[in-house]
């Protein structure tokens, strides 16, 4: 092998050995959505994440009926993120995201919820108005306590298969919407 050669070769190795890292955390870059699933004994969510190269958006949609065709609430998480912990194998891909929160938001569908929010004064708000998001931020809403404002949450990704992803200890995958 001529000398030229072999230092392009060089090059190409380590250009790849940079570069695989970057590329291994954009796995999970893209829009993926989870079957519908029941949440209690009435209730059914479906989530969404939309994810990019320094945000991740994961997006739960709230229904009453099985097939979960007409959402009444939708529930936003908000996370911008830095550093990931790639690791990958010849079965699947792992990323591990320390998440910062941006913002936590509700948002209700119809009036008959919009109106019960406000009865209840859920998230100790009053002034709910339908198909407006509202910030909830750091606020506890019934059982829930949302995180603060720039808190951290540890987010695991795995590859299930080429288009499906697992987030966390979650069984149901998501599925990619547009793949390549």
């Amino acid at each position: 092998m001529k000398v030229n050669q072999l230092s392009n070769l060089f090059l190409l190795l380590v250009a790849t050995l940079i570069a695989s890292p970057a590329q291994a955390a954009n796995f999970f870059h893209g829009e993926w959505l989870q079957s519908c699933t029941i949440m209690n004994e009435d209730d059914y969510i479906q989530n969404l994440i939309m994810a990019d190269a320094k945000t991740f958006d994961l997006v739960t949609f709230a229904y009453e009926e099985e097939g979960c065709n007409t959402a009444y609430l939708i529930f936003k998480h908000k996370y911008s993120f830095n550093e990931t912990d790639t690791t990958v194998t010849a079965e699947e891909q792992t990323a591990n995201l320390t998440a910062v929160v941006e913002k936590i938001t509700y948002t209700s569908l119809t009036d008959e919820v919009t109106e019960a929010l406000n009865m209840i004064e859920f998230c100790g708000e009053s002034d709910w108005v339908t198909f407006r998001e509202k910030t909830i931020t750091g606020q506890t809403c019934g059982d829930y306590k949302a995180p603060p404002q720039n808190s951290t949450e540890l987010l695991t990704i795995k590859t299930k298969s080429k288009n499906a992803i697992l987030l966390n200890k979650d069984q149901t995958p998501y599925t990619k919407l547009i793949t390549e």
